[in-house]
Parts: structure tokens; C-alpha cells; sequence
């Protein structure tokens, strides 16, 4: 069996909460299984649907797990064990945090570590989104469903200037800053903001920016040249 994977960026409009969209699919037999994947924290969520097949699996707490047709993974602090069958395919959303915080007016923090049903997540109201995108002929006409949602969104609930947003984007943008310049460059205190990032994420804003810390490193290669342990180790985390 053989893995197909691409990744493809969002509109100007939707990079403030979309990261990235990207597919995965197999070909091969229904009846068989990939190896088992391992996905690196990325500091971001997922928004991942089942556009096509039997639906995956994931690894959590040493029990495997088969997968809604359509999830919302949370942060993770460790990589992720999953596998997909034969000629199966996924698209997948890549959010930002801020972003789902912003759009769907509701913490995430439930799923840190974890995922939850995304037509539990929506609401029935919403639902109907997931049934276009999965009988949509392409990627193209995927992404523009996509797209449209959350641009519906924000017409829907309008975007204010929001702090926690603003710290997020510092933590990401500067591998250097420190927790206590985040927050006065978003005018609240320490407490405040970490109080925030537990509430809306389950992870504090000190972890957090360790956690892309380490995934920059690992995107420049760095954890090749040493094992991830020590890596992990030197960066604090």
C-alpha cells in the first residue's frame, strides 16, 4: 500500500485561522492496513474528515481507536499513532488555535490531547457542511467548501481584537520572546493570560512556545542530528 500525501495553502483571508489544508490517501485494498503513522505535535488542531473509505484509527493511551468520519483533534504535547486503510482518503484542515477559539466562540481545551466528534462539535445546524465536502468531486471545489464555511462564520459572529489571539501569533512568530513580554505587549498580566491559555487549550502560554520551539527545530532538521530526548531536553521541553 502506498501513501499519498499533499498539503495546500489557504486563501489570503483564511490565514489568520487556517494554517493549511492538506490529503492523505491511499490506494490498495479496503481490506488492508497502512503502517502505523506518527504525527509530530505541531501546536495546532485538525479539523480532519473521512471523505472516502472505511475511517482510521489513532492510538491513545495504548488503545486503538476507530475514528468519527469527521474530528477536531486538540494541542498535543506528543506525536500521534494512526493508520488508514486501502484506498481510503482524508482531508485534513490544519487551524489555528486562536482561530477555532474565535470562531466557535467555545474553549478547546477538553480536547487537549485528544479529539471529539466534529458533527458533536458543530451542532446539527452546521452539520450539513461535512455531507457537501465529502460529495464534492475534488480538492479544489473541497477547499472552497471549506473556505466558505468559515468565512460564514466570521460574518456570522464578527471578529473583535482579542488578546488571546494576539499572544498566540507573539508565541509563534518569536522562538526568543519571553511569557512576560507577551503579556504586556497584549496589555494584560501574567496570571491573566496564563489562566486564559489553560481555559481555552488546556496548556499553559510557557508550554505552549516550547512546543513550537520544538517544532521548528525538528522542521529545520535539528532533531535529526541528535535524538529527540535531547532535543526536547535542550529546548526546555
Amino acid at each position: 500500500m502506498t501513501i499519498f500525501y499533499n498539503e495546500y495553502q489557504p486563501s489570503a483571508l483564511m490565514k489568520p485561522f487556517i494554517d493549511c489544508f492538506w490529503s492523505c490517501r491511499t490506494d490498495g485494498e479496503r481490506e488492508q492496513q497502512s503502517d502505523n503513522m506518527r504525527c509530530f505535535p505541531s501546536g495546532m488542531m485538525e479539523w480532519i474528515i473521512h471523505v472516502k473509505g472505511p475511517n482510521s484509527n489513532g492510538c491513545y493511551n495504548g488503545k486503538w481507536e476507530p475514528y468519527p468520519r469527521s474530528i477536531f483533534c486538540g494541542i498535543t504535547d506528543h506525536a500521534v499513532t494512526w493508520n488508514m486503510s486501502g484506498d481510503s482518503e482524508l482531508l485534513g484542515i490544519r487551524l489555528t488555535p486562536e482561530g477555532v477559539v474565535q470562531l466557535f466562540r467555545t474553549p478547546v481545551s477538553f480536547i487537549f490531547n485528544y479529539y471529539t466528534d466534529a458533527e458533536q462539535f458543530l451542532g446539527k445546524h452546521r452539520t450539513d457542511v461535512i455531507e457537501k465536502i465529502i460529495a464534492a468531486p475534488g480538492i479544489k471545489e473541497r477547499i472552497f467548501l471549506v473556505e466558505s464555511f468559515v468565512h460564514s462564520q466570521l460574518k456570522h459572529d464578527g471578529m473583535q481584537r482579542n488578546y488571546f489571539a494576539e499572544a498566540m501569533k507573539l508565541l509563534r512568530d518569536d522562538e526568543c520572546i519571553e511569557i512576560a513580554d507577551v503579556s504586556k505587549k497584549v496589555f494584560v498580566g501574567e496570571r491573566q493570560l496564563q489562566r486564559a491559555f489553560k481555559s481555552q487549550l488546556g496548556i499553559s502560554p510557557k508550554n505552549y512556545h516550547r512546543l513550537i520551539r520544538l517544532k521548528k527545530a525538528h522542521l529545520k532538521g535539528l532533531i535529526r542530528e541528535a535524538s529527540f530526548t535531547e532535543m526536547a531536553y535542550q529546548l526546555g521541553y
